[in-house]
């Protein structure tokens, strides 16, 4: 019975296992416990399409243990940012596997933990800092845009130009 042993330890157990196949994955996905679900979604051998499936569950932490699983791709991410949960979304912005494009939209998101996340991405360029910037963000996005790492001598001419003496500084 292995995963779909009705005795939780038991199914958590075989979930270990090295052995564990994309069809084990799909019933723990599939499965009414939410803490098998959750493993299932960290698992190193999940699937693409289950990572999908695992970003559609009603559980939140479901979703958030497929957002942090290191096989996320862009096409995750999207998803992710889509979500209706903003600790979903924050968790998508600040992904290493984020996209410039995907990052845009991070930053135009309604949250501003999701937008932080963003800024302090380590894929951020000069291009997003600048929006940052310019636009209506915190005073603290906007202290951290400019001192990324990835800020160039553009940016630090705009935090100069800004009407908080915190960002200039």
């Amino acid at each position: 019975k292995g995963i779909n042993h009705e005795n939780k330890t038991i199914a958590t157990t075989a979930l270990s296992s090295r052995y564990v196949k994309p069809t084990h994955l799909d019933d723990a996905l599939n499965s009414e416990d939410s803490e098998l679900r959750f493993d299932a979604a960290a698992h190193e051998k999940i699937t693409k399409s289950q990572l999908h499936h695992a970003l559609t569950d009603d559980d939140v932490d479901v979703r958030l243990s497929a957002i942090n699983n290191e096989r996320i791709k862009p096409e995750h991410i999207d998803r992710a940012l889509k979500d209706g949960n903003p600790i979903i979304r924050s968790n998508a912005a600040k992904h290493f596997n984020i996209t410039s494009e995907q990052l845009h939209t991070a930053l135009s998101d309604t949250d501003e933990t999701v937008k932080q996340k963003a800024v302090t991405n380590i894929k951020i360029t000069p291009e997003h800092i600048d929006r940052v910037l310019k636009g209506n963000f915190t005073i603290r996005a906007q202290k951290d845009a400019v001192r990324h790492f990835n800020a160039n001598k553009g940016n630090y001419n705009t935090a100069l130009e800004s009407q908080h003496p915190e960002v200039r500084q």
